[in-house]
């Protein structure tokens, strides 16, 4: 991604508190709204989840997901799959699953 269009992403996705995260497990999509935790950069995004909930089942089944953000008139999404890391937190302490 050119420098000039990561920068254009970085700064749409700091406008948005919430995005839509799309999960799937076999041939079904799920999509929820989910808090936006924070950004590093224009390709990293962080959500927080319980460790037993469906999205990190999902998660743990088929890292393939989809971002998407919109209000108003603003939008981001990204067309491709991208793979997501489940990290759990435990008191503290990050494992990666």
């Amino acid at each position: 991604m050119k420098e000039n269009k990561r920068k254009h992403l970085q700064e749409l996705l700091e406008a948005f508190d919430s995005a839509m995260l799309i999960t799937r497990h076999g041939d079904e999509a799920h999509a929820r709204p989910m808090a936006i935790a924070g950004i590093e950069g224009p390709t990293v995004l962080w959500f927080v989840t319980s460790d037993d909930s469906p999205k990190a089942d999902e998660i743990r089944y088929d890292s393939a997901a989809v971002v998407t953000a919109q209000s108003g008139r603003r939008f981001a999404a990204r067309p491709t799959v991208h793979r997501i890391t489940l990290r759990i937190s435990h008191e503290n302490n990050l494992e990666t699953a």
